[in-house]
């Protein structure tokens, strides 16, 4: 099963393996730590690896290109 909101990464970022392990993924805005003003969109898609564990990769975009920018 596939969700738009991360058609693009799905097949750049992580093996079939994993894709079928998110159960969530969202946007939301950070605020780098170092002064800037303005707030870093980021995709960050969720996987349960075991009970009580999630676990996060948080990307540049939802595109093919996107960039990793945390776990």
């Amino acid at each position: 099963m596939s969700s738009p909101s991360y058609h693009g990464v799905q097949s750049a970022c992580f093996p079939i393996a994993l894709v079928s392990q998110i159960c969530q993924c969202f946007r939301a805005f950070h605020w780098p730590a170092h002064g800037h003003s303005q707030p870093v969109s980021a995709s960050h898609y969720c996987s349960h690896t075991r009970k009580g564990i999630f676990q996060y990769l948080i990307y540049d975009s939802n595109s093919a290109r996107a960039r990793l920018l945390g776990v």
